[in-house]
Order: structure tokens, then C-alpha cells, then sequence
């Protein structure tokens, strides 16, 4: 790791940080999956207890991205081939983290 770079663990994660996050981390790489989500959605993502962490990557992600995965000890559980429409530019981060819509709103807490 860089030395410039700093790893912290995150407690109590909620869910507009980890839809942040999603976007933040996904916007450049067309992670649209989960954009749409409400809050609910997200919380109840959050609180199931033991959830194992898993990884998706796919030809979208970055070209080192599965060799960075497995460097960390993920292994690969499956393979599928699918045709998926993407746009051709993805939204990129500043979108990606944008709240509107109403999918994360004061009315949700």
C-alpha cells in the first residue's frame, strides 16, 4: 500500500455511506445495479448478520482487477457469460453519488 494511503475499518455502516461508496467506488466502472436501491434496501443489505463478502467483477472492471482480487486471497466461485447493454461512457463518480430521485431521502430515516 502506498505510503500516502491509510486503511480504516468502518463500524456501523450506514446505508448512505454504503450507497456512497457504491457510487464513489462504481461510478467509473458502470456499477448500476444497486443505484436505484432505497434506503430499506440498503439497511437490510447492511443488517444480515455473518454476511460472507464476495467480489463480482467482470470485462467492466479494470484489466487487473481479477488478479488484484485473487492477490488478496478472494477465490473465484463461478463463471457465467452474459451480454449486458451498458452505456458507452460510464456515469462516473460524481454522478453515481448523486441522491435524487427519491432513493435516499430524510423522509427514509
Amino acid at each position: 500500500m502506498p505510503d500516502e494511503a491509510s486503511l480504516d475499518r468502518a463500524v456501523g455502516v450506514t446505508p448512505e455511506f454504503a450507497r456512497f461508496l457504491y457510487g464513489l467506488v462504481g461510478g467509473p466502472w458502470h456499477w448500476t445495479d444497486r443505484l436505484e436501491w432505497t434506503r430499506q434496501q440498503w439497511a437490510e443489505e447492511l443488517a444480515v448478520p455473518g454476511t460472507e463478502f464476495w467480489v463480482h467483477t467482470c470485462t467492466l472492471d479494470g484489466p487487473a482487477a481479477l488478479a488484484n482480487y485473487q492477490s488478496r486471497g478472494f477465490e473465484p466461485c463461478g463463471t457465467e457469460d452474459a451480454d449486458t447493454e451498458v452505456a458507452e461512457e460510464p456515469l462516473g463518480s460524481w454522478v453515481a453519488t448523486a441522491v435524487d430521485n427519491g432513493r435516499i431521502t430524510d423522509a427514509d430515516h
